[in-house]
């Protein structure tokens, strides 16, 4: 394509036997290089970095609103965006989870750790991705209920045992396979959402796992 640009660029500087000599050259060119199949794909090409440009930006500002350049700060943070960002970080893993968000539109920012109830939206979102192994349903709600808020995670999956349900927050204990999980994912999101003045809470059924977390 450059070669044929150049062919193109001095046409005007061209005698006449010049520039019938030139375009000839010009149809040749065209021909050997699939002229116009070359176009398309130059413009699938282009989507395509497009499409890349897009994705970067996307992930970049999820990283930095799940990072928080103010990560060890109390202050005003959006809930809402801690969890979106956190789905942004994790939408590779979700191609084949449709995720419901329930979101309260009258629930104002709050004071917080921003970047550690990030963690704490990883850790439980990460988990019933795991459950569902990574296909299924996610329902995230949230309600402003003045005082407090809440904060729910359902998923899919088939739930988990009654008989160590009362274990899932203890340190290292987890119900994932061997060398799959280190078990302090929920017994570190435990003692965040408790140093915000809030419980972590989970129940179980079949094919549901509400994670709830109440912050006051």
């Amino acid at each position: 394509m450059k070669e044929l640009i150049d062919k193109v660029r001095d046409l005007d500087e061209l005698t006449p036997e010049a520039l019938e000599q030139r375009i000839q050259e010009i149809k040749t060119l065209k021909s050997e290089i699939d002229f116009e199949e070359s176009l398309e794909d130059f413009s699938a090409l282009l989507e395509d970095i497009k499409h890349g440009a897009d994705r970067t930006t996307e992930i970049v500002k999820g990283l930095r609103d799940f990072s928080r350049i103010d990560a060890g700060e109390y202050n005003m943070a959006d809930i809402h965006e801690g969890i979106d960002s956190t789905l942004m970080l994790l939408r590779n893993k979700m191609a084949n989870v449709e995720v419901i968000k329930n979101y309260d539109k009258h629930l104002s920012q709050i004071m917080c750790y921003p970047s550690e109830l990030n963690q704490v939206f990883m850790n439980l979102i990460g988990n019933a991705i795991d459950a569902m192994d990574a296909k299924g349903k996610l329902e995230i709600s949230t309600k402003d209920f003045g005082k407090e808020i809440h904060i729910i995670a359902q998923d899919s999956s088939v739930g988990i045992p009654q008989s160590v349900i009362d274990k899932v927050f203890e340190p290292f204990f987890t119900t994932k396979d061997i060398g799959k999980g280190t078990g302090l994912g929920l017994s570190i999101s435990h003692g965040i959402v408790q140093k915000h003045n809030g419980e972590l809470l989970v129940e179980s059924e079949r094919h549901k796992i509400y994670y709830s977390i109440a912050e006051k």
